[in-house]
């Protein structure tokens, strides 16, 4: 009786061990991540993050089908939950060696506008790798789920002074520290994109209007609110990447359209995070078209 008491001791103790060990070496053995497997890592947004847009995506790509062509990782397109497409399709630009194994990459994608357009109050960023051979094969996708942050609500601006610009279209609602403000001209340059011409060459121009706030000072330097004008030829040119406007490789952020001309942002344009960055990035999204007086 007593050595079947110690025999089914021992098998408990062994049996507890063999359990044990088990789970150990499941903890011990590293999962890869559904991103990390895929072959592509989104460093920017992260699972399940409320955004709003345009969307800021960074990240990299490190093999498994993944790799960079001519300086594009791939692409990224905004879906609803219903999969009703939310933005066009937008190039990964690669940040680093695109010719390397592991390329990061950086864009932006969406516009505020498109928000107005949502349907549901999640969705998810559909990643495409780039194939230049074109054989549905090599295609690979990675889904991000995530979430559409809920619209702020509407400021009451009945007391404030308005900036109109009759020629181009627009007005911007602006506060009443904003009174005495300054209007600065300017031009954008854009510079051609193919490279068999010389992407150094500027062919084309256009406005920039820059409203600046009264408290600005050489020594106090404030935010400014820069609005660049577009004939609706010259957006497409942007759009279709055959000309580029900005240092970075990212589209400027559409505030409006008539049937004349797109008013947008500049991209990053407050990236220098200077006094009232955030009450201008607020106030020009007031922006308003209409249609110009000839």
């Amino acid at each position: 009786m007593k050595q079947k008491v110690f025999v089914i001791i021992i098998l408990m103790v062994v049996l507890v061990g063999a359990v044990g060990y088990f789970v150990w070496t499941k903890k011990s053995i590293p999962i890869p991540s559904p991103a990390e497997t895929q072959g592509i890592v989104v460093e920017q947004p992260t699972m399940n993050q409320e955004v709003q847009l345009p969307i800021t995506v960074k990240g990299y790509i490190n093999g498994n089908g993944w790799a960079a062509f001519e300086g594009v990782a791939g692409s990224v397109q905004v879906f609803d939950a219903n999969n009703k497409a939310v933005s066009e399709r937008t190039p990964l630009q690669a940040t680093t060696d695109w010719m390397q194994p592991q390329v990061h990459f950086e864009t932006m994608v969406g516009d505020r506008q498109m928000m107005s357009n949502l349907e549901t109050l999640t969705g998810y960023l559909l990643f495409r790798n780039d194939n230049p051979r074109g054989d549905p094969n090599d295609d690979k996708e990675f889904r991000l789920l995530i979430k559409f942050a809920q619209p702020t609500a509407q400021i009451d601006t009945s007391n404030w002074e308005t900036y109109t610009n009759s020629q181009y279209g627009f007005s911007i609602v602006l506060q009443e520290s904003w009174k005495g403000y300054t209007v600065l001209n300017s031009q954008w340059e854009g510079w051609n994109i193919d490279p068999t011409k010389g992407t150094s060459v500027v062919i084309d121009h256009g406005p920039i209007i820059t409203l600046r706030h009264p408290n600005w000072t050489e020594a106090n330097q404030r935010e400014d609110m820069p609005v660049m004008i577009f004939t609706l030829a010259q957006w497409d040119l942007i759009k279709n990447d055959k000309i580029s406007v900005s240092a970075a490789p990212i589209s400027p952020d559409l505030l409006g359209q008539n049937s004349k001309y797109v008013i947008a942002l500049p991209a990053r344009y407050n990236y220098d995070y200077k006094i009232g960055w955030e009450e201008v990035d607020q106030l020009v999204h007031t922006l308003k078209v209409f249609e110009p007086i000839k």
